[in-house]
């Protein structure tokens, strides 16, 4: 919707010298502003589309996406605009505390994945937990595969 706005920017402003009633027109700061989120959100709006894609399976993509997902608010955390710093530490609040446990069916996913392997979970989950919790976390993706080959094979 933001990205939507920024393409009226100058409609925005003619509404403004036509129209004396409109005193709420964006300052140039706040589009300087709303570019700068756009630019934040713009790989999220990517990995959503991926994530919630219907013309094609998805589930072996979800680790991956959740990793860029991770490792871009990761990157923010730091932003020098003071703004985009405080929004991307309260999205990351809310990513730690939705992905503190280690989603084990999101790992099978991409463990079954035949061009993945375990390396996608080895690959990610350095970059979406602490390092403490790496090798106790591939070691549960481990034991849980081999519960459910022991089960089926």
């Amino acid at each position: 919707m933001l990205s939507c706005a920024l393409r009226f920017r100058e409609a925005f402003k003619m509404l403004h010298d036509r129209d004396p009633r409109y005193d709420s027109c964006p300052l140039d700061e706040d589009w300087d502003k709303v570019q700068k989120v756009c630019l934040v959100l713009e790989s999220f709006w990517t990995s959503t589309h991926i994530i919630s894609g219907s013309e094609y399976p998805t589930s072996n993509l979800f680790l991956q996406e959740v990793q860029k997902v991770k490792s871009s608010l990761d990157k923010n955390a730091n932003h020098k605009e003071s703004f985009i710093k405080d929004l991307v530490c309260r999205m990351k609040l809310k990513f730690d505390k939705y992905w503190s446990e280690c989603n084990l069916l999101i790992a099978i996913d991409a463990v079954l994945d035949p061009t993945k392997k375990l390396l996608a979970v080895e690959f990610c989950f350095p970059k979406l937990y602490l390092k403490e919790e790496v090798v106790q976390n591939i070691s549960k993706v481990k034991e849980t595969l081999t519960t459910l080959y022991e089960e089926y094979a």
